[in-house]
């Protein structure tokens, strides 16, 4: 295959690395804070609860849904309402 087939092998398994990364870092996140939250799909998927706000997360995509918008910084989103929420954050 040469050097693209390489190129697309080196790709494929950075792309794995940065969804393992993101769903650690969100899961990390909402555990660390006491978020609750419900697991769907093995986990691909969480319904979260943050005040009266419940949010759809895809963690390996690092996206989220409040309502019918779309965040595409799921991490940053999550930390937003925790902080708005509590006023710290752990």
């Amino acid at each position: 295959m040469g050097d693209m087939g390489d190129m697309y092998r080196d790709w494929s398994e950075l792309k794995k690395e940065k969804k393992r990364s993101d769903y650690e870092l969100i899961m990390n996140l909402l555990n660390k804070n006491n978020i609750p939250f419900v697991e769907k799909n093995y986990g691909s998927h969480l319904i979260v609860t943050i005040g009266r706000d419940r949010i759809d997360v895809w963690p390996t995509t690092n996206k989220a849904k409040l309502g019918v918008m779309y965040h595409y910084n799921a991490y940053q989103f999550l930390l937003k309402k925790i902080i708005n929420l509590s006023g710290d954050i752990k």
